[in-house]
Formats: structure tokens, sequence, C-alpha cells
């Protein structure tokens, strides 16, 4: 069989393999599960999974925020708020929709074995606005919780299924839009786990064709400006557009997933397949000229082969670094973020190569002019190398320490909605609740007794409600849901509900009929959201503002030393829970893991190198080039303010395992040259005029693919590209100027 024949059957086979995964591909679908990033195998997350069995989930609601310019006791108003919580309370999985015109005060009255129901706000009859605003603002329980303290914004607050799946989340928050979109209110914020999970996969759809079509258009005029001919932009492009398609559709084939973080694994792809195309076609062309098609083309492979399968093989370590994780979706990112790397590479090497041989693809006049001219641009950066290397070296020792120096100021933080921009609408929202209701973001404690007796002991309540002043006062958190509350209710309900009876009793006879009605009320479920079976274990539940990790830990740190030095801890135990505080701790694990995953990257790449040049001077020459542009990254971060998270610590691990490759390019061509027995300067020579070539050209365009990214509306994703943007200039500038200053110091021998 020859070599035509091989090539097209290689190409039927490729066709086959592309039409069975393009089919898989209508099964791809977007999702976003906050709960993914809860940290894996840790003793908090086990801890929240059994205490949200116990009580409930503290995300299982959606917020409808309302304001009225004129104020909320205007009757037209009510009347609306009213009809829509009447049709909120209709959609399907929707268990419960508490509003400010069906809030229901309860008494008790001796002649009746029940307590009896009566409104909060007789909406209906405006002469009773005034007495009603001061029963809401002498109930603890309703204003800042329903009510706005200026008494321009009511809350609407909607308990659905718990546990939803995806599918139902989004339907939930489509009907309440929907059915929200039917008023005509001055102001309309949503909020709530089933709203942002719509907002993020929306977006996730959305920007994962933008990014495809933003990075493709972006590498489309860098390849015709480059090559400036049909095929040689065509080719490129079908190479990296099967890589995308192959990946995506083996995603889809295991049943996996699009989410907040995978959707950058199409640009990461493209742009990973086109620089294993760019250095084999650059070499090829230039060879083109000096032999035949066949020639040229084994030539190539034989030249740029090895260099690609090592850039491959270290590129892969970054990536399969990210295992480290203890974070599903960053797992997933650098699983399949290698499946697409190893996918490239194939078709490289197949489907472009048989491409190569069969088509008409020569060199053209004009190549040898563009050619002449990158030669002669090459060949300066070399002598100016050559010229200034010490001052090179010198400059960036001062640029390493400078940036080393602000690296240490580099700090851990996050916020729950800090994918999304200031200007987005649910930023919007989450803002509005924050300064009209406290705040969404859920508070959990856990209260247990330390000797395992009932939590409604005098002695234990009277701890809990120094707990809950700290906590209102210091830290601040409108309490919701706590025994104490819980008590306070009971008792007013027992003494005819009035509100001066909103309170614990100290006498004793009092406060032991208030633990018995309590305990009659076992059943409800208003007590099994409180307190456990036996009573040993309670919840102190509530709603604070999103003020960032940093600021968070500090307050915890607070309560936990107020605890320690003010409650007797021989009687009762606490730990803060969460959904939220488990994003918190997972921001700080992620970001370790990461950076140990890094350090690992950066060893097996060394170990690596090590054994293929066999050399520890050659291994530290190839590290520090790519070291620096991630000191020059971290530094511009802290300039910038912009701390470590999720999403910032994940790009360090990438654009290391991208940004290594084309220092292996230079020093694997290095090394042949000096293995042909040329000496160190006809060697930096034949590496600048033609690896140099390819190294700015690849550069370009995977920047290209990543500067595409900053159009994001997910910070998360801006930052990835902006940031990964800046490390790759950084460490083509080391690639052109350090590492080849790194080597004119060494003045390796030529070998015989």
């Amino acid at each position: 069989m020859n070599l035509k024949q091989l090539s097209k059957i290689t190409l039927v086979v490729l066709f086959a393999v592309t039409l069975f995964l393009g089919l898989e591909l209508k099964g791809l679908k977007q999702y976003y599960n906050f709960e993914d990033f809860f940290p894996k195998n840790h003793s908090d997350t086990e801890f929240f999974l059994d205490y949200r069995e116990k009580f409930g989930s503290d995300n299982d609601f959606a917020l409808i925020g309302i304001k009225n310019q004129q104020g909320i006791f205007k009757q037209n108003f009510l009347l609306k708020v009213d009809s829509l919580t009447k049709e909120l309370s209709q959609i399907e999985n929707v268990n419960k929709v508490l509003s400010p015109t069906n809030l229901k005060l309860l008494k008790k009255f001796d002649l009746y074995p029940k307590p009896v129901e009566f409104p909060v706000l007789h909406w209906q009859d405006e002469s009773k606005y005034t007495a009603d605003s001061l029963t809401i603002a002498l109930s603890k329980g309703f204003e800042s919780q329903f009510f706005s303290l200026d008494k321009q914004s009511v809350l609407i607050y909607l308990n659905h299924a718990p546990k939803v799946i995806d599918t139902i989340s989004v339907q939930i928050s489509r009907d309440i839009n929907q059915i929200v979109s039917k008023y005509d209110f001055e102001e309309v914020h949503l909020g709530g786990r089933v709203v942002g999970q719509t907002v993020y996969i929306d977006l996730i759809k959305d920007e994962t064709i933008i990014f495809i079509g933003s990075s493709l258009l972006f590498v489309i005029l860098f390849l015709v400006f480059t090559y400036r001919s049909f095929l040689g932009v065509i080719l490129p492009l079908i190479i990296v557009g099967l890589s995308v398609l192959w990946t995506l559709g083996f995603m889809a084939l295991f049943g996996k997933s699009l989410d907040i973080v995978s959707t950058v694994l199409p640009s990461i792809i493209m742009v990973i397949g086109m620089s294993d195309v760019i250095h084999l076609t650059t070499h090829y062309r230039n060879m083109l000229s000096k032999m035949s098609k066949k020639e040229a083309l084994k030539h190539s492979i034989k030249r740029v082969g090895l260099a690609t399968l090592l850039t491959s093989l270290t590129t892969l370590v970054g990536f399969l670094s990210l295992l480290t994780s203890a974070v599903k979706p960053i797992i997933e990112l650098g699983i399949f973020a290698a499946v697409g790397l190893l996918i490239a590479l194939f078709l490289t090497y197949t489907c472009y190569v048989a491409l190569l041989y069969l088509l008409p693809f020569q060199l053209e006049e004009s190549d040898h002019k563009k050619n002449a001219v990158w030669k002669s641009k090459m060949l300066n950066i070399n002598i100016f190398v050559k010229k200034q290397r010490n001052q090179i070296l010198w400059f960036s020792l001062a640029l390493t320490i400078v940036c080393a120096g602000l690296t240490s100021q580099l700090e851990i933080n996050n916020f729950l909605l800090e994918d999304l921009r200031e200007s987005h609408p649910q930023k919007v929202a989450y803002r509005f609740f924050e300064e009209k209701f406290g705040g969404a973001r859920p508070f959990e404690l856990a209260v247990w007794t330390k000797n395992g007796n009932s939590i409604l002991d005098s002695n234990s309540i009277n701890e809990l409600k120094k707990v809950e002043h700290f906590l209102k006062q210091e830290y601040p958190v409108d309490i919701q849901l706590s025994p104490v509350t819980v008590l306070s209710e009971t008792n007013r309900i027992i003494n005819g509900g009035k509100l001066e009876e909103l309170k614990i009793p100290t006498e004793k006879r009092a406060f032991n009929k208030l633990v018995n009605a309590v305990n009659r009320a076992s059943s409800s479920e208003e007590s099994k959201r409180v307190f456990s079976q036996n009573k040993d274990t309670s919840r102190i539940s509530g709603t604070f503002g999103d003020w960032g990790r940093r600021s968070i830990l500090h307050r915890n740190e607070k309560f936990y030393n107020y605890v320690a030095e003010n409650i007797d801890t021989n009687l009762l135990q606490f730990r803060i829970t969460g959904s939220g505080h488990l994003l918190d701790l997972n921001t700080e694990k992620v970001s370790s893991n990461v950076i140990e995953g890094l350090i690992l990257a950066i060893a097996l790449i060394g170990l690596i190198v090590g054994l293929l040049f066999r050399s520890f001077k050659m291994t530290l020459i190839s590290i520090i080039p790519n070291v620096v542009p991630l000191l020059i990254t971290a530094a511009v971060m802290v300039m910038f303010g912009i701390d470590l998270k999720i999403s910032t610590a994940i790009i360090f691990v990438i654009s290391f395992g991208i940004a290594v490759d084309d220092s292996i390019h230079f020093l694997t061509r290095f090394r042949l040259e000096m293995k042909q027995g040329k000496t160190v300067d006809e060697a930096m020579e034949v590496t600048f005029t033609d690896t140099g070539k390819s190294i700015v050209i690849t550069t370009l365009i995977i920047l290209s693919g990543f500067i595409s990214l900053c159009a994001s509306s997910f910070l998360s994703t801006f930052y990835i590209g902006f940031l990964i943007s800046i490390t790759l200039i950084g460490a083509l500038i080391c690639d052109l100027l350090l590492l080849p200053a790194l080597l004119y110091w060494v003045n390796p021998k030529p070998k015989p």
C-alpha cells in the first residue's frame, strides 16, 4: 500500500469517527449545580449533608423583591402583590409561598383548643394600615424579612421541592419569570438557587457559542495574515474544528455536560490543536523549497514530531495535575482537556498529514519573500540577545524578585456571585436583597448539647440567647429560625397573641409551660425545621450579606472566640455550616490543591526534560523561562486587586502547561542542531529562524483564542482569558530573550 492509498483510507476512517461523534453532540447539555463545588471527601461536607437530612436544605427557595417608590401601603400595589402570590402558589413543585398579603399571626385563646389565625396586614382595609404598620415594626419575625425598613419594598418567599434536578429548577425559574412579567411593578428582583442556576445555564449556552465563534474568527484572521492562501487557512481550521468536535463528542458519549468551568474547553482545545499544526506547517513550508512534498513531510515529522510529542506530554501533565483538586468540574476540565490534547495531536499527524500529501499545497513566490522577512527579524533578535545577554539575565533576576515579592501578597477570597459582572441583573438583585432585607446569603449554625439532653433546658436557652444577641449585633445575621425564635413566638401565641409577649419568660413555671407547648408541637413542620427528633440538636438559621470569604472568616473567628470566652461549652457545642460555608472552604482547598498540582507539574516536566537532555542545567533552563511568566501574572493579579480563587488558581496550571511547549520546541531544535556538530552561534541562528518563527505565530494564535474569553459575562472566564494572555505574552518574551540568553550563558560544547 502506497502513501497515497494510506492517506485516503485514513481520511475515510476519520470521517466515519467524526460522523459518529458529531451525532453524539446532540446529547451534549449545559449544566450548572453549585453543589458540585463542595469539597469532596471532606468532614465539613459530610457534616452539612447530615445536617441537611435533619433540617432540610438551606437554599430550596426563591425570592421576589418588589419595590414601590410611593410606599408599600398602597391598596392598588398590595392587590397586585396578592394576585401575584396566588399565581406563584400554582407553580408545579412549589410547596409554599409567603407574602405580605398572606402572612398570619397566631393567637391562642382559652376557649379554643387550637391557635386562631389573624392577618398581619389587612391589605383590603386601608383604615388599618397605620395599626398594621406598627404591628409589623414590633414583630421581630416580619420586618426586614418581608417588609423593608424604608417601607418601599416587600419580599415574597417561595419554598420549592427539595433537591430539584436542573431541568425542574429551570422550569420553576421560567414559570416565576413568566408570571412576574405579567405585572407592571415599578421594580422587581429575583433571587434564590433556582433563579441563579437558570441564569448560569442560559449564560453557558450563549457563551459556548460566542467563545467558539470568536476564537475561530481570531484564528482565521491570523491564519490569513500569516499564510495568505486558501489551503493555508482551511486545513488548520479543519484540524482544530475536528479536535473540538471530537472532544465535545466524547463528553456527550460519557454523559458529561458543559458547565461554568468547561465552557472554556473549546477555546483551549482550539489553541492547543493550532499550536501542533503551526509548528508542523512552518517546518514543512520551509522544507518545500528544498525537497519534494513526500520528503518534506517525512523530514518535518521527524524533526518536529519529537518536540510536538514532548510538548504534548508536558501539557498533558499540566492538565492532569488538575486531578489533585477536590472539585468535580475542575477534575473533569483536566480530564477532557487532556483528552482534547491527545485528539489534537492524533489528528495533526494523521488527518493533517494526509491532507497535506493529497492536496496541492505548494510554496508560492511570495512565501519566499515572507520567509526572508521572518528570517531577518529572528536573526536580529538573536543578535540582540547575544550582545545583551548579561543585561537580560540581570533584568530577569530583578523582575523575578519584584514579582515574587508582590506574589507573596496574593490573597485567597471569593464571593457567591463573583462570576457575574456588577451590572448583571442577578448581581443587582443580590445587592437589592442585601440592602433591603438583610442579605440573601444563607447562614447556618448547628447547635447540639454535649451531654445529649434536650436543648430546651433553661440553662441551654440562656446560653443560646447570648449567642443570638452576638450574632445579631456583631456578625451581623438576620436570624429567621432558631430555638429562641420558636420559644418567643410560641410564648406570644399562648398568651393571646400579644406582641409584648414575644419573649422567653424567666419565671420557672411559665418557662416550663412554654417548653411543654413547644414539645406538643414536635410533629409540626416548623418544629422539624428547627429541632431534631429528640431535641438534642438544633439550628440557628438566617441570612447575611455576601461580604467575601476573607471578611466572613474573620467574623467566624470572632464568633468562635466569643463562644470560647462567654458560653458554657460543656453544655452546648456549635459549628458553622451551610452551602456558602462549604464554597468558602472549597476556595481555599482548590487554591492549595492547584498550587500543589502546579508544583507537581513543574517537577514532572523538569524530570521529562532532564531525561531527554540528560542535563540538570538544561532542566533548569527549560523551567526558569516558564516560571517567570507565572510570577508576572501573579504580580499583575496583586496590582489589579484580583484575588486567588477557583477560577484564577487553575490558570497557572493551564498556562504553564501551554507555555512550556514553546520552550521545549526551542530546546529540542537547539539540541538537534548541536548534535550535528554546529557551534552555539550556528545552532542558535537555525533555531531562531525556524522554531522562533513558529513560536511567535503559535503564541499569537493561541493568544487570540484566549483574548476572546475576555468578552465573557462570567468574570471567572474573563480572568482565565485575561490572565492566561498575560502569561503567554510573558512566556513569548522569555522564550525569545531569556531562554537563549541562558543557553548562551551556559555555553554548551558541540557534541562530536
